[in-house]
């Protein structure tokens, strides 16, 4: 049980924020673009979604249920 909660509950969302702050703040913007067949408009977006939402919400989703345990 305790690999099992270790696996879902620590380690998946540490990888998800770690690509997604490598994604939108190492990577080129262009490579992402390129690679995904993106324009400039979807591009932006996606840096934006990249580098302060998608973190911000796996950070919260991460820690809600130590903030919420009652």
């Amino acid at each position: 049980d305790a690999i099992d909660y270790l696996t879902s509950n620590v380690l998946l969302p540490m990888g998800g924020f770690a690509i997604a702050v490598f994604a939108g703040w190492v990577l080129p913007r262009a490579a992402v673009a390129e690679e995904l067949s993106l324009g400039p408009r979807g591009a932006a977006l996606l840096a934006v979604l990249l580098r302060w939402v998608t973190p911000s919400l796996i950070a919260a989703t991460a820690l809600a249920p130590l903030l919420l345990r009652g």
